[in-house]
């Protein structure tokens, strides 16, 4: 009796275990028949928006990416993917990623929180996706100097990746970085090198010394080191990590170019101007090139280049590039969807800028209006500039 209760209850494991197994598998076709649905209306997507480049279509309309991705925009918002809102997160992501590549902020953030939104309602705030989604949206912020918001999504996320990746996970350790970065803007940068060290160490033991995820984290930590005063370290990060870059990637590599950058930063710290300024003009050539002259990322070599070239007294030098600079900043703040911070900006150059020629109250006044209004009064620079401007112009 024993023993054939034994074997009835052994039988019962194994009809339990190849039932489990069944579902198993029919769960890994499910699975399978659902990944090649999504790649199949993915790649459909795509030959359509790739088609939105045939001249026959666009009738002379100019064929840019830009023209491309504000197609797809258009027709994920009116539904073409409402019935697999899966795939639409992840082409909104996608969108939202190039957007942001081509340093067009304001799209970008606006496909990056539908996508956060879709996501988090379909799988979860704390599914990794979610988390990955939420990741990229913060990163843009932070570039947006939009630190407040980009700092508590940058925390929260940390902590779910930690619980759901786990610390050594590729998602966790970028957040990690994203947040580390954030943390230099309202000064904690003491807390930003912690998460920098940590990241360091992690990534040279998971990939090695030359991998450029690795390479990347060097930078980023002789930068904080330098904005620490840390001078010795930080030369041996951003020396040793502009020349690995430019021996492994070349210098078009992004991570080589803000070694590069930085490495300029610190010579300028280190009272070496001549120095720092061909480490300034080699980044803003590098970034003209590769960017464009209308990128966010090209004004940031520019405007250092500028600095020390007003520190050196090389005038002449100066006014093709100012006129560069305004031309842009106005071509930008004439935009419908300009931030306060780009139109105070460029009404803070047409008001101070270093070529007397340039210098322009009466443009300045409209931008400076208007950014106080899209502050809604909130900084008191906004409401300085604005002063200035009412000001010169009577």
């Amino acid at each position: 009796l024993v023993k054939a209760k034994q074997s009835a209850f052994e039988l019962g494991i194994e009809r339990d275990a190849a039932r489990a197994a069944g579902a198993d598998a029919a769960l890994q076709r499910g699975l399978a028949e659902v990944q090649a649905k999504k790649s199949e209306t993915v790649s459909g997507f795509l030959r359509d928006m790739l088609a939105a480049v045939d001249p026959s279509q666009v009738l002379g309309r100019e064929v840019s990416v830009r023209f491309v991705l504000d197609e797809a925009a258009r027709k994920l918002e009116e539904g073409l993917l409402s019935e697999q809102p899966l795939v639409e997160v992840s082409i909104r992501l996608t969108i939202g990623e190039t957007y942001q590549a081509l340093g067009l902020y304001a799209p970008a953030e606006d496909q990056l929180r539908q996508a956060r939104l879709l996501s988090a309602a379909l799988l979860g705030a704390d599914d990794p996706g979610t988390l990955r989604v939420c990741g990229v949206l913060a990163g843009l912020l932070r570039m947006r100097g939009q630190l407040g918001e980009a700092e508590a999504l940058l925390t929260r996320v940390v902590e779910s990746q930690r619980e759901v990746l786990g610390d050594d996970h590729d998602d966790t350790l970028s957040t990690r970085t994203e947040l580390a970065l954030t943390l230099q803007g309202p000064g904690r940068n003491d807390e930003s090198e912690t998460i920098l060290r940590e990241v360091y160490q992690i990534r040279k033991d998971q990939y090695g010394e030359d991998d450029e995820r690795t390479l990347e984290a060097m930078v980023h930590l002789g930068e904080v080191c330098r904005i620490l005063g840390n001078r010795e370290e930080a030369e041996l990060w951003l020396v040793g990590g502009r020349d690995r870059c430019v021996r492994i990637f070349k210098e078009r590599n992004p991570v080589t170019r803000a070694a590069i950058y930085r490495l300029g930063l610190l010579r300028e710290d280190q009272n070496q101007p001549e120095l720092a300024e061909s480490l300034f003009r080699q980044s803003y050539d590098l970034d003209r090139k590769i960017l464009g002259a209308d990128h966010p990322e090209t004004a940031v070599p520019r405007n250092s280049l500028l600095r020390i070239l007003r520190k050196l007294g090389k005038t002449e030098e100066l006014k093709p590039l100012v006129k560069e600079r305004i031309s842009r900043l106005r071509r930008r703040a004439l935009e419908a969807d300009a931030s306060a911070h780009e139109l105070h900006t460029c009404a803070w150059e047409l008001l101070y800028c270093e070529v007397p020629e340039l210098l322009d109250a009466e443009a300045a006044l409209p931008f400076s209006k208007r950014a106080v209004e899209v502050d809604r009064g909130q900084d008191a620079n906004f409401l300085g500039t604005l002063a200035v401007a009412y000001g010169r112009t009577g």
